[in-house]
């Protein structure tokens, strides 16, 4: 296989990740009563109301959700910050596990699965990061999930 198309393969693959991730806080989202208004997942901004439309940025994922009136809950806000990195985990958990279910003569040819497990392992890591990108408007969830923490007395 070629460099060009294995790089495409890869930057597809981020992306999937990237919609499971979001789709994880969406399922949360959805699960403690809140309701989304946004998403982003790479080039693609999704809205309920609007046609898919494309963004400036190629990567990374947002998600973007109102309490409408309801009170905001410190479990429930915690339970959609960890959504997005649970269901990576769970992607590593079944890529990892389905790998070693293939024959040894397959697993020398198969580099699709340890490459998913692998990026999604990353991006578990890489959400507990602290960090902010201003010029987009994106906080980490380990950045949020530090905010909710110390706010954790105030709730």
């Amino acid at each position: 296989m070629n460099l060009i198309l294995q790089l495409l393969l890869i930057y597809s693959a981020y992306l999937v990740l990237i919609a499971a991730h979001e789709g994880g806080h969406a399922l949360a989202i959805r699960r403690v009563g809140y309701h989304w208004q946004s998403c982003q997942i790479g080039p693609l901004l999704l809205e309920p109301t609007r046609r898919p439309q494309f963004s400036g940025t190629l990567f990374g994922g947002k998600i973007t959700y109102t309490t409408l009136s309801r009170k905001r809950l410190f479990h429930h806000d915690f339970w959609v910050i960890i959504g997005g990195i649970l269901m990576n985990l769970l992607i590593v958990i079944a890529t990892s596990t389905l790998f070693s279910f293939l024959p040894p003569s397959q697993r020398a040819q198969e580099w699709l699965l340890p490459m998913v497990s692998t990026l999604s392992l990353g991006m578990v890591i890489g959400s507990f990061l602290p960090f902010s990108q201003r010029y987009v408007g994106l906080d980490s969830d380990g950045l949020q999930l530090l905010r909710l923490l110390s706010k954790k007395k105030h709730y």
